[in-house]
């Protein structure tokens, strides 16, 4: 029954945020003009996107976990996997990489990552790993 609940709540929250999140967006961008001064509207509009990429990028370990764990590493030790809800993808694919475990797929993704941002996924890594003690 524990399952059903869980695939129910999963659901609901996953339809809740799709459909309310047009309107967040707009609503943000109105609020954040009418109550900050260009400068800081700036900033904070800045730190709200960085914001909602960091927790989609987790979401994104989360629920894609099962399937990167199949097709983007070689093997899967316990602590290489994909699936922690407190690691972003670009980390734990520098974690993978400092272990030479990425798939051909795994090294592309990353190769990628680090084009748009140099070093994005080693720096990711480190960052967990010394945030956790690795």
């Amino acid at each position: 029954m524990k399952l059903v609940i869980n695939i129910g709540l999963f659901l609901i929250a996953g339809m809740l945020v799709a459909f309310l999140f047009p309107f967040a967006l707009v609503f943000s961008f109105i609020r954040g003009i009418y109550k900050r001064k260009p400068k800081d509207w700036y900033k904070s509009t800045s730190l709200y996107f960085f914001t909602m990429a960091f927790a989609l990028d987790k979401f994104g370990n989360v629920l894609i976990a099962p399937m990167f764990n199949t097709i983007m590493v070689k093997s899967s030790p316990q602590f290489l996997l994909f699936g922690d809800p407190e690691e972003t993808i670009s980390s734990c694919l520098g974690r993978n990489d400092m272990y030479d475990n990425l798939s051909w797929l795994g090294t592309l993704i990353k190769d990628i990552l680090n084009f748009i941002d140099p070093d994005h996924c080693q720096k990711a890594a480190n960052k967990f790993m010394s945030k956790h003690n690795f």
